[in-house]
């Protein structure tokens, strides 16, 4: 059974493998290669460059067009880090309109905002699936997340850990992901089955169905 990377940075080359989607910045094109599955998007963290905006309404419809493109994302909100909320939530809001109109899925990274998050992919009606990467929120976010129908992808810490609200998280709403870390996808698998106390190969087939539900199954077969 094939395993699901639903969210990974690392090296193109070993990123290839079957079940993979690498995440780029659009200002990452160069990056990639030919015969990956990829998500794009505006990433908060670049949000403060001037050309920001222009590369959104420029390049993003027609990078989301292309066949082996996935999803919408990284984007999403930072209060720590980018533009100022406003710039970042016109250029978020920009992005869903562009991916809805693509019908291509959504992955956001969001840190300190998610109140603005949520209320801001609500209000633009943007009608795709939509997930957060890199969970690690507090559970009154995560159910205020589940609510709106997002689906969440957990990973491992630098210590090896999940994270402990990966336990709340509905079986069918989950997704798994190495990100930046370097490890295995297969130890993030094992790691889900020990903290949720189920089969391993009962956490593969639902992931597969959570990824075919996600990226729809025409597209995740093609992974």
């Amino acid at each position: 059974m094939k395993l699901y990377d639903f969210h990974r940075h690392l090296p193109v080359a070993d990123g290839a493998r079957g079940g993979a989607v690498l995440s780029f910045s659009l200002y990452e094109q160069a990056q990639i290669l030919p015969g990956v599955y990829f998500s794009i998007g505006m990433h908060p963290w670049d949000s403060a460059r001037a050309d920001a905006t222009e590369r959104v309404e420029k390049e993003l419809p027609r990078l989301l067009a292309l066949p082996r493109c996935l999803a919408l994302g990284e984007c999403g909100l930072d209060r720590l880090k980018g533009a100022c909320m406003d710039v970042q939530q016109n250029l978020l809001a920009r992005q869903l309109e562009v991916a809805e109109n693509a019908k291509k899925p959504l992955v956001v990274h969001c840190v300190r905002a998610w109140s603005e998050l949520i209320r801001a992919v609500r209000q633009s009606g943007f009608k795709g699936a939509k997930a957060v990467h890199g969970f690690r929120g507090s559970t009154p976010t995560l159910e205020q997340l589940l609510a709106h129908d997002w689906y969440i992808s957990v990973g491992m810490d630098a210590k090896g850990k999940l994270p402990e609200a990966t336990r709340q998280i509905p079986e069918d709403r989950l997704l798994l992901e190495t990100d930046a870390s370097g490890a295995p996808i297969e130890s993030v698998y094992q790691a889900v089955s020990l903290l949720k106390g189920i089969p391993l190969d009962t956490a593969q087939a639902q992931i597969e169905r959570n990824v075919m539900r996600f990226f729809g199954k025409e597209a995740a077969e093609r992974l």
